[in-house]
């Protein structure tokens, strides 16, 4: 797995690059005659804390579009995102045209068809684009890595395994964003892991009934452990790239912070408290716990009828509606020192 890491960086570069301009080609999709309508089931007036007060709710059924954008003004123009299925707005079913992405109920809450997003509609990378023309360029450097975290979790292997694999992705990543800045990038957002202790497709493999693996919110602890390695290893990267760039911006998103947030708050923010962390796709038409052999896509598998009561879409990714919430509390809290540059 580390060999495959290393071997493939330049066809990784150049995938990253394919991707990156999708991403930024989505602000010509969406015009003021064709502006992003933003949708939710949740509630207009939650109150659970200052993190999410800019949040705008809409409901499903609801026609009027949502024009406040979510990021403040700024001389941003573009946004670059280098990394996996997070924040693929349809590469992928662009070289895989039957893969599961590209079948209903993907996309059903915003676009009504599947686009190759890996959520029932937007995702994060779709709510860092401003109405406003912005002036220059945001390079997103993840998420990377999971996928070759996730192959080590899901076969359930040695957890040695996924800590040797650590040290070559952060130095993968640590080098293209070297790459990145010699081309000229002032701007760049590395996001770290997520708490993979809290993701709904690894309670399902490692359930136990032994209480003391599970944390406060009902996350596997040993999970999130490792999680929290390898962000400190990244933060130490990044820390070491900014000292020896000292003209650049590097900003760590804390993608771990931001999502145990939605799930400390996850009523307050209009999510079913009944299914915090069920998935809503994925699963049969009356089950709810993830099941690895009915994925979402599938012959047969449904989504939830409410999909932004949901945190989770199919186990891996998140709906819509968390997407948004995650991306507002990293704008709040990770993104100031980007937006603040003259």
């Amino acid at each position: 797995m580390v060999a495959r890491v290393s071997i493939i960086l330049p066809l990784s570069l150049v995938v990253a690059l394919i991707l990156c301009f999708a991403t930024v080609a989505l602000s010509s999709t969406f015009t003021d005659d064709n502006p992003i309508r933003v949708v939710s089931d949740g509630p207009h007036d939650f109150q659970s804390s200052d993190v999410f007060t800019n949040i705008v709710d809409i409901h499903d059924d609801d026609d009027d579009d949502d024009d406040a954008p979510i990021l403040p003004r700024s001389n941003i123009k573009a946004i670059y995102q280098f990394g996996d299925s997070i924040s693929d707005t349809g590469n992928l079913i662009h070289e895989n045209p039957t893969f599961k992405y590209a079948r209903l109920p993907y996309g059903i809450s915003f676009f009504q068809i599947p686009t190759g997003r890996p959520s029932n509609g937007l995702l994060m990378i779709d709510y860092f684009k401003c109405k406003e023309k912005l002036g220059k360029s945001l390079i997103m450097m993840g998420e990377i890595g999971g996928n070759d975290y996730n192959s080590v979790l899901f076969g359930k292997t040695s957890m040695l395994k996924a800590y040797d694999l650590v040290p070559e992705v952060v130095q993968v990543i640590k080098y293209v964003i070297k790459e990145v800045i010699k081309l000229g990038a002032i701007r760049i957002v590395v996001p770290g892991n997520f708490p993979v202790g809290c993701m709904a497709i690894n309670l399902a493999l490692y359930k136990t009934n032994d209480s003391r693996m599970y944390d406060e919110l009902q996350c596997l602890k040993h999970l999130n452990q490792f999680a929290e390695f390898q962000n400190n290893k990244l933060q130490q990267a990044i820390r070491e790239l900014q000292k020896d760039h000292p003209h650049v911006t590097i900003v760590y998103a804390d993608y771990f912070s931001a999502f145990k947030e939605i799930i400390k708050h996850a009523t307050s923010l209009g999510f079913d408290k009944d299914a915090t962390m069920k998935v809503c796709c994925g699963v049969g038409e009356n089950e709810y716990n993830f099941d690895m052999n009915r994925q979402c896509g599938s012959d047969g598998v449904v989504a939830c009828e409410h999909p932004n009561q949901r945190i989770f879409w199919d186990g891996i990714h998140l709906t819509q509606h968390a997407y948004r919430i995650m991306a507002n509390w990293l704008i709040k809290y990770n993104f100031d020192p980007i937006f603040s540059m003259t």
